[in-house]
């Protein structure tokens, strides 16, 4: 395994420091638009008395975090609740503040969360605060979800949303959590409107998001670029000669890149692949003109499979591979209560039934589909599904792998998880490091692992690209593949959306580890997160969708020409990939299907 790039690590670690003695810290919320509030609300949380009504709750808090009362002096406030949070825990919901809403709200009212915060310690000279407003039992459903970053200094966030049910007096809560991270963080007064239906959304302060990096100056930008150069561009040379074999000098030579090397893919599924309307037509011209690989969204999942049977994804792939587009498999075990067929849940109280169920499923589904899947997803998100692990041991996940390795042995066999780059900052999570153990443990205990999956769900937890670059070196260090592969930045600050998805994309096309990064959808009515889609209904591309556009058919495609010299040669740069090469002296003569993979591969083009 190589070692960790610590250079990069440390400047990182430096940048952080000289942005927060000069700047304040890294990815702080920018303040928000000086917006008078509008006439008529109706208070729901009242500032003066919140501080008292603020709750800890969570399973963890009562060892994690200890608050206490502390005296606020030049704001506008006196006093302020201080969170010690003094370990790190498994989710940002162990340990939490809650307020309790007395007051009935309706559905498609328009509220107004204002939080004051500010941190008080942490390792990066910020603390992340993810901000809630739900219905206080199941399902939780929650009509507003912003995560910010605050420093030192006090800072007014501003939380606009939109009431998503009927919720009566005491039947919704206001969420403030804490879990994940050690750090002291103080909160200030709390208040929340009501506006009623009367109004727009756009007329409220909002507090915007922004990250460490944006500015187009930054100076991670140009290494970026210069890595993209080197890594993801090689020299074709073009030979052109006559029917003799006589090489041709002054001969016109044109490139085209048609299919990138490196993955740019999205998650589909049969129904929005296969249906018949209108949209699903215009679905598949745009999967095909955006993107040159997918993976399979929910139809390949255990359940889906017990439900639904082999016959539709079956039918899913062979359009794709008509359409001659590579397929990933998602995924053979997802190993959580929640996601696990009934079928299986049946035997957990015999392991070994249990074990011999999986394993029989392992088998079958591979075998079904062997030979036409480039990648599966043998492990989900071990981090929150542990349940396959309490019950048959870690050790269980190397059966699984080499079983599936077995049934289909030319596969590329991945372990996927989240919030691993989705760390508001933080080069340390309990999620990374359980995530990077058992990496560890499935190379040390000899698992034929292939590659490593890592998910992309951003909203406003947006990690700068030195800390991107920063994990990414580090899950590098095992020396396998590592994929991006399930992208999506779920905003609806549209700018914010479109710059995090160009940063995040130019920072992984330039490390030497990442060979493919996939979007989890990209139509809004085929996407788990409407607002985070390329497309919007009605097929409008957003911003978002435009930057996508522009690096993968813009930026890093490669349209050149050159003319031949006196040995009947032409080297042009380029993308590494597949080409369409042009040749005109005197005729024409196409040849399709070019691969370029390393500096110095060559075509000879022969001209009638």
């Amino acid at each position: 395994m190589k070692s960790i790039n610590k250079l990069r690590v440390l400047a990182f670690i430096i940048s952080v420091a000289c942005t927060s003695l000069f700047h304040g810290p890294a990815a702080v919320a920018a303040d928000a638009a000086d917006v008078p509030l509008p006439a008529g609300g109706s208070v729901v949380v009242e500032a003066s008395q919140s501080v008292g009504l603020l709750k800890l709750g969570g399973t963890e808090a009562p060892q994690t975090t200890k608050v206490v009362q502390v005296e606020v002096t030049d704001m506008p406030f006196t006093t302020a609740l201080r969170a010690d949070v003094s370990k790190a825990s498994n989710n940002n919901w162990d340990s939490q503040f809650t307020i309790q809403i007395e007051k009935a709200i309706a559905k498609d009212d328009v509220l107004l969360a204002r939080i004051w915060a500010r941190c008080e310690w942490s390792m990066t000279g910020q603390s992340s605060v993810p901000i809630l407003f739900e219905q206080n039992a199941e399902p939780w459903e929650k009509s507003a979800d912003f995560q910010t970053a605050v420093g030192a200094q006090w800072q007014q966030i501003d939380v606009p949303f939109v009431a998503r049910a009927d919720l009566a007096a005491g039947k919704s809560q206001l969420v403030i959590r804490l879990g994940t991270a050690k750090h002291t963080i103080d909160i200030g007064p709390i208040e929340v409107i009501n506006f009623g239906k009367g109004i727009s959304l756009d007329v409220l302060p909002r507090t915007l998001v922004t990250y460490n990096g944006r500015e187009p100056g930054a100076a991670w930008r140009k290494a970026a670029d210069e890595r993209i150069d080197k890594l993801r561009k090689a020299d074709l040379i073009v030979k052109v000669v006559d029917a003799q074999g006589q090489p041709v000098e002054g001969a016109t030579v044109d490139i085209e890149l048609q299919r990138h090397a490196f993955g740019f893919g999205t998650a589909v599924s049969a129904d929005a692949v296969l249906g018949k309307s209108a949209n699903n037509e215009r679905y598949r011209k745009e999967l095909l003109r955006l993107f040159n690989c997918v993976v399979i969204e929910n139809d390949l999942k255990w359940p889906n499979l017990v439900a639904n049977g082999y016959d539709k994804p079956s039918k899913l792939i062979d359009w794709l591979e008509q359409h001659d587009m590579p397929v990933r498999g998602h995924t053979l075990v997802w190993p959580g209560k929640d996601v696990l067929p009934a079928v299986a849940l049946a035997r957990l109280d015999k392991p070994e039934e249990f074990r011999a169920l999986i394993h029989a499923h392992i088998k079958y589904t591979t075998q079904f589909f062997r030979g036409r899947l480039i990648d599966w997803d043998v492990i989900n998100e071990p981090f929150t599904n542990r349940l396959v692990e309490e019950n048959l041991g870690k050790e269980a996940y190397v059966e699984f792998f080499k079983l599936a390795h077995e049934a289909d042995p030319n596969c590329k066999l991945y372990i996927n998880d989240f919030s691993i780059l989705e760390t508001s900052n933080q080069l340390s999570t309990p999620q990374l490091e359980h995530y990077f153990e058992t990496i560890k443990y499935l190379q040390e205990q000899g698992a034929p692992l292939h590659g490593i999956g890592i998910q992309g769900h951003f909203a406003s937890n947006l990690s700068s690209p030195d800390v991107l670059l920063a994990i990414l070196d580090r899950f590098g260090s095992f020396g396998l593949p590592i994929k991006i592969t399930e992208l999506d930045i779920n905003s609806t600050d549209r700018q914010m959306q479109a710059d995090y998805l160009r940063d995040f994309m130019t920072v992984c096309f330039s490390h030497k580890s990442v060979e493919g990064i996939l979007q989890w959808g990209f139509w809004s009515k085929a996407h788990w997160m409407p607002d985070a889609a390329l497309f919007d209904e009605s097929w409008n591309l957003r911003p978002v969708g435009e930057s996508y556009e522009t690096l993968v058919k813009k930026t890093w495609h490669t349209k050149a020409s050159k003319v031949t010299d006196a040995q009947g040669k032409a080297a042009i740069r380029g993308f590494k990939g597949v080409y369409e090469v042009t040749v005109k002296s005197g005729t024409k003569q196409v040849v399709s299907g070019t691969i370029l993979a390393s500096d110095g591969d060559t075509v000879t083009v022969t001209l009638p």
